[in-house]
């Protein structure tokens, strides 16, 4: 391809200079003396040529930055935008950088006799994987955190849980899924030393057994279940919460999970009890409502007695990224 374009500015300078000739008034039909056009040829030849090898060494130059870039797409695509900047003023260049190199960044007050705890326990629970975001900076005067996550998005519900306290459910929710990926169970909690905890696992390198997720349910018509991790929705179906309202608003914690669950109950439009086996991907998170597969005709309005369904495809995929202790958030 470089070799092309160099043909073809090389062709462009003849043609130019062809041109250029031409264009010289005719000496002799206009009785004008001129200066000797050998003279003259040797001056635009000797210019063409020069003029020739510049651009050959710049082309050369060019394919084998390109040799280099195209070994890594994503350099490429930055050394695309760093040539956009030094083409723009130095304003637009310094807004360029602020809005694509920083990720999402947001503030609470947080309680001051919660402050030292939260900020170290939370600041542990994002290097063993557990929260997508840490304390960058805590004025201990005021009780402002400046709270920096691993992505340049994070949707509005979800930073609105932002801890403010040690009984934020954000938190709450990680440490539930740290104590049940150490085998202990979350009821302990009040009664353990949760810091000392999370400081010795550390030393130990601990990790997360999954990665964060955070559940959206949104009960407005069509209703929508979507899946958010690290900057992106993994999942997003429609789903079938309760009739008469029976899927609450809120914020909940995955607490139970089974392969499968034998389901019973009545079934408040009709009163007639119901006796379901081996519900499949069955994830409680508030009393006796959880999400699951359940086979309907169609998805997308209140069909259940409480519970969010999913074709079961989609809860089968949703089962491998949940786990106890997963924020769901449930609205309108």
């Amino acid at each position: 391809m470089a070799n092309k374009t160099k043909m073809t500015a090389n062709t462009a300078i003849f043609v130019f200079v062809f041109l250029l000739l031409f264009s010289i008034p005719n000496s002799r039909a206009n009785n004008i003396v001129d200066a000797p056009i050998p003279n003259y040829l040797a001056v635009v030849i000797k210019r063409t040529q020069k003029e020739i090898q510049r651009i050959n060494k710049a082309f050369d130059n060019s394919k084998s930055n390109n040799t280099i870039i195209y070994k890594n797409s994503k350099s490429f695509i930055r050394n695309n935008t760093a040539n956009k900047i030094n083409v723009a003023n130095k304003d637009s260049k310094k807004n360029l950088i602020n809005t694509t190199a920083k990720n999402y960044t947001n503030t609470t007050i947080v309680n001051p006799l919660d402050l030292p705890t939260l900020t170290n326990n939370v600041n542990l629970l994002y290097k063993m994987g557990y929260l997508p975001f840490y304390a960058q900076k805590v004025d201990n005067k005021t009780g402002i955190v400046i709270w920096q996550w691993d992505t340049k998005i994070v949707p509005s519900k979800l930073a609105l849980l932002t801890p403010k306290s040690l009984q934020s459910i954000l938190y709450k929710s990680a440490i539930n899924h740290f104590l049940n990926d150490m085998g202990l169970n979350s009821n302990i909690e009040s009664r353990m030393d949760i810091s000392s905890l999370l400081e010795n696992e550390y030393k130990n390198h601990w990790q997360s057994s999954k990665p964060f997720v955070w559940v959206l349910i949104n009960q407005k018509l069509p209703e929508r279940l979507k899946v958010w991790q690290n900057g992106n929705w993994l999942i997003e179906s429609n789903c079938n919460t309760g009739v008469d309202h029976l899927t609450p608003d809120g914020n909940f914690i995955v607490y139970v999970r089974y392969k499968y669950f034998t389901m019973n109950g009545i079934f408040p439009i009709n009163d007639k009890p119901y006796h379901d086996p081996n519900v499949p991907y069955v994830n409680f998170f508030n009393g006796n409502n959880a999400i699951h597969g359940f086979p309907r005709h169609a998805y997308g309005y209140p069909q259940s007695a409480g519970c969010v369904e999913l074709p079961i495809k989609i809860a089968k995929r949703l089962y491998r990224y949940l786990y106890v202790g997963t924020l769901v958030t449930i609205i309108n």
